[in-house]
């Protein structure tokens, strides 16, 4: 099936597999920035879950936009609530 795409020149599967390519580098250099600063371990990935479940519930499922003011929202939160209340650290910190 020709799409309008096809018609104009864009080989779309090369612009997947370079977007693809592109993530997993930013995720790799990421990863290699981070480790340093924390400590890395096999299951260090499941900590970041619970965040990542409570952006996507305030959010709102596939919303994109949603999914953006709630990250933001939640890290001010946890930043901040920690900064100006110490006593409930363990409230705001999630891992």
């Amino acid at each position: 099936m020709l799409r309008w795409w096809n018609a104009l020149g864009v080989n779309v599967p090369w612009v997947f597999l370079g977007v693809f390519a592109v993530g997993a580098a930013l995720a790799g250099v990421g990863g290699v920035i981070a480790g340093p600063f924390l400590s890395t371990y096999p299951g260090m990935g499941f900590d970041i879950l619970l965040d990542t479940f409570v952006v996507i519930v305030v959010g709102g499922f596939g919303s994109l936009l949603g999914a953006l003011l709630a990250s933001i929202m939640i890290g001010e939160l946890q930043s901040y609530g920690i900064l100006i209340l110490p006593k409930f650290a363990l409230v705001f910190s999630s891992s």
